[in-house]
């Protein structure tokens, strides 16, 4: 079974490759992802924090309680979230006054989408209109993951209709000016 681990200490990898001991056992909770160039090369962990994960992993898969219930309705998630201020600890619909995290832009990053801009009010709003109707039950996590890939996406569509490709062809403007190095009449 695969495990996914966030962790909240992210480090350049100059930085890393210096001291990696001191580096990891000063992050939060003996885990540690290491960029370069805002893209992830690795993660580090303590041996108390794999042994910790991975004694978690085992009680989940002894228990087998981390699982949907599928028969209940999509709906009964939907309880007045409209007006939810703490962040659900369970899966939820999306609903409209949701936030990504402040450090969403690194989190991104660290997940391998690199986003140059941070969320536009825009973009926010059209990906929580397009997932509420969708009622879609996400941890909070999985919907930032979503929204990042769905902007980085959108991103790329949007550049390539306005970039206009430059060729000789399309060029209609007669300019009679000689370059530098080529001889004139």
């Amino acid at each position: 079974m695969s495990l996914k681990i966030l962790t909240s200490t992210i480090i350049g990898i100059k930085k890393f490759i210096k001291n990696p001991i001191i580096e990891l056992h000063q992050s939060d909770k003996g885990t540690l992802a290491v960029l370069d160039k805002n893209i992830p090369v690795m993660y580090v962990l303590t041996q108390e924090r794999l042994s910790y994960l991975l004694e978690i992993e085992k009680k989940m898969f002894l228990e087998k309680n981390y699982f949907l219930d599928k028969s209940q309705s999509k709906k009964s998630f939907r309880k007045n979230l409209n007006d939810y201020q703490i962040l659900p600890k369970e899966k939820f619909a999306m609903y409209k006054k949701w936030q990504p995290d402040i450090d969403f832009q690194k989190k991104a990053a660290v997940w391998g989408v690199i986003l140059e801009q941070p969320v536009s009010t825009s973009e926010l709003a059209s990906f929580i209109d397009y997932w509420i109707v969708e009622e879609c039950i996400l941890h909070h996590v999985q919907w930032q993951q979503k929204l990042a890939r769905n902007i980085k996406l959108n991103r790329l569509i949007d550049n390539k209709i306005t970039k206009k490709k430059h060729t000789g062809s399309n060029n209609h403007h007669y300019n009679d000016n000689v370059p530098d190095g080529f001889r004139s009449e």
